[in-house]
């Protein structure tokens, strides 16, 4: 299981610098997951994020350093779930 490196270096008392993502690229979230940010934040509560682009966006941001993190349309626990099991860590 990927590490949640953004989580880890906030219990060390250290920010962790991240990005939100609104436009539905996942090309966008591969390129910027490759630019020093810590996480990086999929919006599918304002954002043009579905669940395919989502799962996408998830599986680019790990192929760098970012921790893939979402903002879900509403907070229950099937939407949750269904972000969670796409590929975010929190």
């Amino acid at each position: 299981m990927r590490a949640n490196n953004a989580l880890h270096k906030m219990r060390e008392g250290k920010p962790a610098l991240g990005a939100g993502l609104a436009f539905s690229s996942p090309l966008i979230a591969e390129v910027l997951s490759q630019a020093g940010f810590d996480f990086l934040l999929v919006d599918m509560q304002h954002g043009l994020w579905d669940d395919q682009t989502a799962l996408n966006a998830f599986h680019s941001i790990c192929l760098g350093n970012a921790t893939p993190m979402v903002r879900v349309q509403q907070n229950d626990f099937y939407t949750i779930g269904r972000a969670l099991d796409r590929g975010a860590l929190g």
